[in-house]
C-alpha cells in the first residue's frame, strides 16, 4: 500500500523529528505568548535561524530577548536559554543518524551532562553498539578472547555471569527505548 510506505518512511527518518518552541520573553513577561515551534535542522544557515526568531519573537514590539519553552525530541536539560548555534548546530548532526543511534547518543550525552555538538563527538567516539542486554554484548566479548566456538568445552569453564557483571563497571550503559540498551566506552 502506497500510504503504508510513506508512514515507513517518515517513521525512519530523523528529519523535522528536533524542535524547539522559541518565545518572547518580553512577551512572557507582559503575560503572552508570543512564539512558535521551530526545527532548526529545515533551516539552510544559521542566519535565516536566528532571522527567523527575531521575526517570529517580534523584536520590534517586545525587545530583543528570546527564550526556548519547550523541546521535542531533544533534552529539556539543554535549558531555557543556550547557544542558538549549538542547538542549530546539533540538530543538523542527528538529522543524519538513525532513530535508535541518535536516541543513545542523546542519552549519553544527558548522562554525562554534555548536550551540545561536543558531547555528541564524544558520543560518537565511545559508541560500541545498541544490545538487549549487557550480557548479549559481554558474552561476545568473552567468546572473541576465548576463541570460542560451538559446544566448545571452554564454555562449560568460564563463569560468563561473573565476567558480564565485571566488565559492566567499566562502560556507560544507557537504556533506550524498546528494552534496549546502549554501551559507550
Amino acid at each position: 500500500c502506497e500510504t503504508e510506505n510513506k508512514t515507513e518512511i517518515l517513521l525512519m527518518s530523523n528529519e523535522n523529528k528536533y524542535k524547539i518552541f522559541v518565545g518572547s520573553l518580553g512577551a512572557y513577561n507582559n503575560g503572552e505568548i508570543v512564539g512558535d515551534w521551530l526545527e532548526p535542522s529545515s533551516f539552510d544557515s544559521y542566519e535565516s535561524f536566528i532571522e527567523k526568531i527575531e521575526n517570529l519573537c517580534n523584536f520590534d514590539k517586545y525587545g530583543d530577548e528570546w527564550m526556548i519553552q519547550d523541546y521535542d525530541g531533544l533534552p529539556s536539560e539543554i535549558g531555557e536559554y543556550p547557544d542558538l548555534i549549538e542547538v542549530y548546530d546539533l540538530c543538523h548532526a542527528l538529522k543524519d543518524i538513525d532513530d535508535d543511534t541518535a536516541e543513545a547518543y542523546l542519552e549519553y550525552m544527558r548522562d554525562c551532562f554534555e548536550i551540545d555538538t561536543n558531547g555528541l563527538l564524544n558520543a560518537e567516539s565511545n559508541f560500541v553498539g545498541i544490545y538487549d542486554s549487557f550480557r548479549e554484548y559481554a558474552d561476545d566479548i568473552a567468546d572473541e578472547m576465548l576463541n570460542v566456538r560451538d559446544n566448545d568445552f571452554l564454555m562449560n569453564y568460564f563463569d560468563y555471569q561473573s565476567f558480564a557483571r565485571d566488565l559492566e563497571y567499566d562502560y556507560t550503559v544507557v537504556h533506550i527505548s524498546g528494552y534496549q540498551i546502549a554501551i559507550f566506552n
